[in-house]
């Protein structure tokens, strides 16, 4: 027979598994994000510091990350993918490839696009994300937006003296999301 107490202990227990499995299961901050010229584009300092703005901003208040809340304002999460996307392309059809029609060449390079988008790319020995340079180039246009809109009327979010780190948070957010693990 089962008293009280101990089926409150199985549930005890079984909420500290699940908290222990959801911390080893965690997506890992990397130490380093660059570009295959070896340009840092964050650091974890700056990821921690960019999660930290949105908190303190109260984040969810201010739109959605990952789908959830979105009715309150834009899912962030989504538009940034799609910012990010877009820009990729564009600067990967701006090259012309010989013997091709230019809805060719787009066609050729959306297939790449999904394939650059969705790769795992954390290196684990070092902790290191490695972007391509044409998709540290598209990051660094869609953060200008993003700093744009933090310094605007939209969150009026007071960034730090480097302001850069302010868009690492979002930035991480949706590259743990997009690729297969």
């Amino acid at each position: 027979m089962d008293y009280p107490d101990r089926r409150h202990d199985r549930h005890v227990r079984y909420i500290v598994v699940l908290g222990i499995r959801n911390y080893q299961m965690a997506p890992p901050i990397p130490a380093t994000v660059k570009s295959a010229s070896g340009k840092v584009i964050y650091t974890r300092n700056d990821i921690e510091t960019g999660q930290n703005v949105w908190q303190s901003i109260g984040g969810m208040e201010q739109g959605s990350i990952w789908g959830h809340g979105s009715y309150l304002a834009p899912d962030w999460s989504a538009d940034w993918l799609h910012r990010e996307a877009e820009t990729l392309l564009a600067i990967k059809t701006s090259r012309t490839l010989p013997g091709l029609t230019p809805a060719q060449i787009e066609a050729v390079q959306k297939a790449s696009l999904v394939t650059e988008m969705r790769r795992n790319i954390y290196t684990p020995e070092n902790g290191t994300i490695t972007l391509s340079d044409d998709r540290a180039q598209a990051i660094r246009q869609v953060e200008t937006h993003y700093l744009e809109l933090y310094q605007g009327a939209v969150l009026r979010c007071v960034c730090e003296p480097n302001q850069r780190r302010c868009t690492s948070g979002p930035f991480w957010r949706i590259y743990i999301v997009r690729f297969v693990r």
